[in-house]
């Protein structure tokens, strides 16, 4: 399968784990302990003990590890009649957007991806209200250079 060329920029990775670590002390800390407790009503000390570790340690790889991972594995293109994106870890995932299709372009930042200076890139088409594909961690200058890109691909600047 063709492996799209450009990668994300490298800061992605810590807004993915800072973001992954703020949302693990929020949700997942607290349901460890749920499952400690639960485990601790049908079995003994240890079991629970065990569960609500195994549930933590699993918890801090995808937090810590993983976005290395999915940092090498999401790439992007924009060729002559689409935009093809691929993504994914374990299955991958590549998604092509006709340029014809897309109605607007538009970038998104939030807080973290403010202090970190990356944005995302979120690509609308007639398909629906919500964007149908996205690009994140793109450094902001990169991501107004491919809405350019995208504008002068498409030929109008409808988009």
């Amino acid at each position: 399968m063709y492996v799209p060329e450009e990668q994300l920029n490298g800061r992605v990775t810590f807004y993915w784990r800072i973001s992954r670590l703020f949302r693990t002390a929020i949700v997942f800390l607290p349901f460890s302990v749920g499952i400690f407790f639960g485990a601790l009503a049908i079995s003994n000390f240890w079991v629970a003990l065990v569960a609500s570790l195994f549930f933590v340690a699993h918890r801090f790889f995808y937090t810590l590890i993983w976005p290395s991972f999915e940092h090498i594995h999401y790439r992007f293109e924009i060729r002559e009649h689409d935009i093809l994106v691929q993504h994914g870890v374990l299955f991958r995932k590549w998604s092509s957007i006709p340029l014809h299709r897309i109605q607007h372009v538009d970038t998104h930042q939030g807080p973290l991806q403010r202090i970190v200076g990356l944005v995302t890139l979120q690509i609308y088409t007639a398909a629906g209200s919500t964007f149908d594909g996205a690009i994140p961690g793109l450094r902001p200058k990169r991501a107004q250079e491919l809405q350019q890109q995208i504008i002068q691909s498409r030929g109008d600047d409808g988009v």
